[in-house]
């Protein structure tokens, strides 16, 4: 049986990866910055970190994926 593609093994795990980033991303964003959000008023740079707390359980979400259908 042929490896699945990328772009079939990337919109097969689009779902989960959103989700997995929606959870771990705030637990993450709550440890790290939460006293951040306590103040008034937010910092412009915070919005761009904040982003990036949610990018990077996402990205390794659907880089683990590719990697896990490499390897079947």
């Amino acid at each position: 049986m042929p490896a699945p593609s990328v772009l079939h093994v990337l919109r097969a795990n689009l779902q989960r990866a959103v989700i997995i980033s929606l959870v771990v991303g705030t637990a993450l964003l709550l440890i790290n910055h939460g006293d951040h959000l306590a103040l008034e008023p937010i910092c412009p740079h915070f919005y761009a970190k904040a982003v990036c707390t949610y990018v990077v359980p996402f990205g390794v979400s659907m880089v683990s994926a590719l990697f896990a259908a490499r390897d079947r």
